[in-house]
């Protein structure tokens, strides 16, 4: 469990550079202004690869109807701001932070 909670924590942070990249690349176009504030994750698919030739990719999926169920924590938000820092709040079922990553 621990190895998918990591995975899914990188896929995250994926997503969410290549969004900053783009939201910082584009200051000077109007569709910036419209990523400022928070967004949720609502939808996560993961693809492990077998660990044998042999084997059949493990694949993970979670969407608004299962998310807190499959990850043990309420969707992810992140909040994008006008002078392009960002931050994320992780929320286990109990409502307490357990992480907060921030970046520009």
């Amino acid at each position: 469990m621990r190895t998918v909670t990591s995975k899914i924590f990188l896929s995250f942070i994926c997503l969410t550079l290549i969004l900053f990249t783009a939201f910082i690349s584009k200051q000077q176009n109007p569709l910036y202004q419209q990523f400022i504030g928070e967004w949720r994750n609502i939808y996560i698919k993961i693809s492990m690869p077998p660990a044998t030739t042999a084997g059949t990719p493990r694949i993970m999926e979670a969407d608004s109807t299962n998310w807190e169920a499959r990850l043990k924590i309420h969707p992810i938000r992140t909040h994008f701001n006008a002078d392009g820092s960002y931050y994320s709040e992780y929320i286990n079922l109990k409502d307490s932070i357990t992480r907060r990553p921030t970046g520009t």
